[in-house]
């Protein structure tokens, strides 16, 4: 069974870009490989960019995405803040939401 998650980026006028990811939502499962690997504000956008993410692993090339790899639409949300965000992260099921801040990621029980 899928543990689902909302990973987003804070950018500087205080709005968030997110994506949905599937599988391994937990901290220990995605919060653990967003704080080991994708810790730079770079890498954390890159990721976003990519879109929904079935499965996330170490590295972009080894994730599992819904859009480079199942040829489905790309899908990328944008919240005005993070409390819309967090408001996102629960209408969309998720269990768990991360938020790169442009330091660090936080990490919400939703």
């Amino acid at each position: 069974m899928a543990t689902r998650a909302r990973i987003g980026v804070l950018n500087q006028e205080g709005g968030v870009v997110s994506i949905y990811s599937h599988w391994d939502g937990y901290p220990d499962g995605v919060g653990k490989t967003l704080t080991e690997c994708y810790g730079r504000e770079d890498r954390a956008k890159r990721l976003v960019a990519m879109g929904g993410v079935s499965a996330l692993k170490g590295t972009i090339e080894e994730s599992t995405f819904y859009h480079r790899d199942r040829d489905e639409d790309l899908e990328i949300e944008e919240s005005p803040n993070e409390a819309a965000f967090l408001k996102l992260a629960e209408k969309s099921g998720a269990e768990w939401a991360y938020l790169w801040t442009g330091e660090s990621w936080r990490t919400y029980r939703i």
